[in-house]
């Protein structure tokens, strides 16, 4: 029960669970119910789930579930530790991250079939001590974090399937506290920049600055600025005095937008935006939105909340996954047109597309149960 990205476990659904196991549940108190809500959801992944790719509750017991409205294909139920393997299973924004990370947000055809492609080479994550961890993945290595969870994991005595015990109380302990912050909640993006944002700063406009630096003409400024290699050193020119802490949140605004897009983890996914209900989508930030808005403020929210650090965090995952699943693609041949290997994934992804069809054709009119829907996944904005 616990995800293949970021190696945190999934908590219990008391909603859903029947006789979930007391070791699983984290210490009374120590998480917000927002917290457990976000740890009890996921996705689960392979050619064993039901519609392949699927949103499930972890039940307790070594089962996961999936509910009819956030689903769309029916209700499942699936054993997550096999005799050989353990499924493929994410909490939310690790599986949002990992889809953007190999461009496959949508659920196309073509999408899920290359997402069969990583399947099908990366293969399913192990059992015992390595439950739930991607053979190859150096989860503890990742920078600039190194996050090494392996001493909080242990297996009950006995040898139950799926029986695998975290100890929440030493995140704390080991300096990981900060990981039991939701990783979708986002800092809300003004479309425009305040104007008492901008009153201290507005007498030292004309003249410009007394140093060699800032006498140098705004178009010169703004080219330097543009030199920046990365966030933090353009903050920190920023923030050299008044009049370019000025020109930061005008004229350079549009240099903190492309930071903030290069960065690409720092906005909702394509999902997470759909989940967004509808009066608060004005706090959204959008590759759309222009220069005008306060892009320097977010960036910095971004390099400053706990929330953020862990979602920088799982994105820093993703990425050494893509860097595994990459390397074994192409020694595989899967995605090169005509080989065994592309035959077999075709064939077999076909047979996927199918019955993944025939469920969504076969649960389309039935009537939808109640529980939680997708809402329940939305980012927040804080």
């Amino acid at each position: 029960m616990s995800c293949c990205i970021c190696r945190l476990p999934f908590l219990p659904d008391l909603k859903s669970a029947s006789n979930p196991l007391p070791e699983h549940f984290a210490p009374k108190g120590l998480l917000t119910p927002a917290q457990e809500q976000y740890f009890e959801r996921g996705s689960m992944i392979g050619t064993e789930i039901p519609g392949y790719i699927v949103e499930f509750h972890y039940w307790g017991n070594n089962m996961f579930g999936s509910n009819f409205n956030v689903s769309g294909m029916g209700m499942a139920m699936v054993v997550w530790e096999k005799r050989k393997h353990t499924l493929i299973a994410m909490h939310r924004a690790c599986t949002a991250l990992f889809r953007m990370i190999f461009d496959i947000e949508e659920d196309t055809k073509e999408n899920l079939e290359f997402l069969a492609a990583i399947e099908w080479t990366m293969g399913y994550p192990g059992t015992g001590d390595d439950a739930g961890r991607w053979a190859g993945v150096r989860y503890e290595k990742v920078r600039p974090e190194r996050v090494d969870l392996r001493s909080l994991w242990t297996l009950a005595g006995d040898e139950r399937p799926g029986h695998n015990i975290f100890d929440w109380t030493g995140l704390e302990r080991l300096g990981y506290g900060w990981l039991m912050n939701r990783p979708n909640v986002f800092p809300k993006f003004s479309k425009t920049v305040k104007p008492d944002r901008l009153a201290p700063y507005i007498t030292d406009t004309p003249c410009g600055g007394n140093d060699f630096l800032t006498r140098l003409p705004t178009d010169i400024l703004f080219l330097i600025a543009a030199f920046m290699p990365e966030a933090r050193s353009l903050v920190h020119m920023g923030a050299t005095c008044r009049y370019t802490r000025y020109l930061a949140l005008t004229t350079w605004s549009p240099l903190f937008r492309a930071q903030v897009i290069a960065l690409r983890w720092g906005m909702p996914t394509a999902s997470e935006r759909k989940a967004v209900p509808e009066a608060e989508r004005i706090h959204i930030v959008s590759e759309r939105d222009s220069a005008g808005g306060d892009w320097m403020l977010y960036l910095s929210h971004l390099h400053r909340t706990k929330s953020m650090r862990v979602r920088r965090w799982i994105w820093a995952l993703c990425k050494e996954v893509k860097r595994v699943a990459d390397a074994k693609m192409v020694r595989s041949g899967v995605r090169v047109r005509g080989t065994k290997a592309w035959k077999e994934l075709e064939e077999k992804f076909e047979e996927i597309w199918f019955r993944r069809e025939q469920l969504r054709d076969r649960y389309s009119e039935g009537k939808r149960h109640e529980g939680p829907g997708p809402v329940m996944f939305a980012p927040t904005f804080d």
